[in-house]
């Protein structure tokens, strides 16, 4: 249940790009985005919010074994999915906006953002 958000916020901390031969992580971006003249800097703050919040909120759950079932929660289970959704599509919007190439944290993050999004549903579907 805590794998997909720490990959997420574990993520915005390794290399996001790749320019010239250096390596830019997201914390970087998001706290300097003027210094590299990327329009969409924001993204990797989101996705370590939605990440840490992600964390918050399952914690509790872990500690206690219990999870939320979409038999009893189907308005968490569709916010929670919508959630990743629209982080996955301002990831999409962030890798259009770079000119280098994309590094290890922003697919390390990516994938958190798939693992939020498949467990949830192969819980549901199995």
């Amino acid at each position: 249940m805590l794998l997909g958000p720490a990959l997420m916020v574990l993520g915005v901390f390794l290399a996001w790009v790749s320019f010239w031969g250096f390596n830019i992580s997201g914390w970087s971006l998001f706290t300097d985005s003027a210094g590299y003249g990327i329009s969409s800097a924001y993204v990797p703050g989101l996705i370590l919010a939605i990440g840490i919040l992600a964390l918050i909120l399952r914690l509790p759950r872990v500690l206690r074994g219990t999870e939320i079932s979409f038999e009893s929660s189907q308005g968490w289970f569709i916010a929670r999915i919508a959630t990743y959704l629209i982080a996955m599509a301002l990831m999409f919007v962030f890798s259009g906006d770079v000119d280098g190439t994309v590094g290890f944290g922003y697919i390390m993050s990516f994938l958190g953002i798939l693992v939020s999004i498949g467990r949830p549903l192969i819980e549901k579907f199995s």
